[in-house]
């Protein structure tokens, strides 16, 4: 309870001061209900979080650091390990290898963001290279 001090006890009636008091300790509730129902949301998109089709690594991750910002900003922490996970997760099917030999050969826990950026973004533009070397070559059948 908020106790007003003298000089404001002969401004205004107490009952007034009492009402300031209600209506302020009310909106303090709907802020911090508000701030659960927004952070509640936030860790659902952060699960849902998905890849695009023809997403680059560096879109999806501007992508999930609005999220991951996002609730750092609302006090909650999501570890590195977690992170790196969702990131691996997520990969499309073409990337397993990928995502196996970094899971084997990297500590997922202590690994920086941005290192796992710059190894995926490495591997993204070799994939295609791959692509566009093969879409040039054409199968040339015999016929019989």
């Amino acid at each position: 309870m908020l106790y007003p001090s003298k000089k404001c006890q002969r401004c205004m009636p107490w009952s007034v001061l009492r009402r300031c008091e209600i209506h302020l300790l009310s909106h303090m509730k709907v802020q911090k209900r508000l701030k659960r129902n927004k952070l509640t949301m936030l860790k659902l998109q952060y699960e849902m979080f998905a890849i695009e089709d023809h997403e680059s690594i560096q879109s999806m991750i501007s992508r999930l650091q609005v999220i991951l910002n996002s609730l750092r900003s609302l006090g909650s922490t999501v570890s590195q390990y977690e992170i790196n996970d969702k990131i691996l997760i997520i990969l499309p099917a073409k990337w397993w290898a990928q995502e196996t030999v970094l899971r084997t050969s990297k500590d997922l826990e202590v690994m920086p963001l941005e290192e796992l950026v710059g190894i995926l973004t490495i591997y993204e533009q070799v994939i295609q290279n791959d692509v566009g070397s093969t879409k040039g070559k054409s199968l040339a059948l015999k016929s019989s």
